[in-house]
C-alpha cells in the first residue's frame, strides 16, 4: 500500500523507488516523466508525463515501486489526473522489473484524462504472473498529463462514498446522506 502526493519530491525528480522508462528508436528529446509544479487546482506538485512526438515502438512509462500484492488481484490504483488540450491516453501495464529493458504486459485498461482534475480508479483483478510493478504508459503520439495523489490500496468491499452531507442535526443525532460510486 502506498499514497504518493509528490509534495516532498524535488522538481524534476521522482519519489524514492519510483522510476521511469524512456526508450525507443524515435523517442524525441522532449519525452519525459518528472515532478513539476502542478496545474491541477489547489495542489503544489504532481508528476508530469509528457511526450509530444513519440512513434510506434517508443515507450514513456511511469513505474510504481514494487508491489508485493499485485498478484492477489484484489488491489486498485486510485489517482487524480488532468489532461491538456493535447490530450493523450494512458495505458495501465504490469512489468517484471523497473529496468529500462523490462517487457510490459497490458492490463487492457486505458483512460483519456479530462482537462479538469478528475479522480480515476483502475482495478487490478487479473492474473499478472511474476510481474510486481505497475506502469502508467503514455499510449498516444501526443500526451501531456499530470498525475497526483496516486494510491495503491485494497479494492474495498463496498462502493466508495461520495457527496457526504449532513442534514437534520440535533445535539445527539444527525441524518447522513451520500452517494456510492
Amino acid at each position: 500500500v502506498f499514497d504518493e502526493n509528490f509534495q516532498g519530491v524535488a522538481i524534476s525528480n521522482l519519489p524514492l523507488c519510483w522510476t521511469k522508462i524512456l526508450r525507443g528508436p524515435t523517442l524525441p528529446p522532449n519525452a519525459n516523466i518528472s515532478t513539476q509544479f502542478a496545474l491541477l487546482p489547489s495542489l503544489t506538485k504532481a508528476v508530469l508525463i509528457s511526450n509530444l512526438e513519440t512513434r510506434s515502438g517508443d515507450d514513456v512509462i511511469l513505474v510504481t515501486p514494487s508491489l508485493s500484492t499485485l498478484y492477489t488481484g484484489a488491489y486498485r490504483l486510485r489517482f487524480k489526473a488532468k489532461g491538456s488540450d493535447v490530450g493523450g491516453a494512458l495505458e495501465f501495464v504490469t512489468l517484471p522489473s523497473n529496468l529500462p529493458d523490462a517487457v510490459y504486459t497490458s492490463t487492457g485498461q486505458t483512460i483519456i484524462p479530462a482537462t479538469i482534475a478528475t479522480e480515476y480508479t483502475i482495478d487490478f483483478t487479473g492474473e499478472y504472473g511474476e510481474n510486481t510493478f505497475v506502469g502508467i504508459r503514455a499510449a498516444s503520439q501526443y500526451t501531456y498529463v499530470e498525475l497526483d495523489n496516486i494510491v495503491w490500496e485494497p479494492i474495498p468491499i463496498c462502493n466508495d462514498v461520495k457527496g457526504l452531507t449532513l442534514d437534520e442535526t440535533t445535539q445527539t443525532t444527525a441524518t447522513v446522506y451520500w452517494s456510492a460510486e
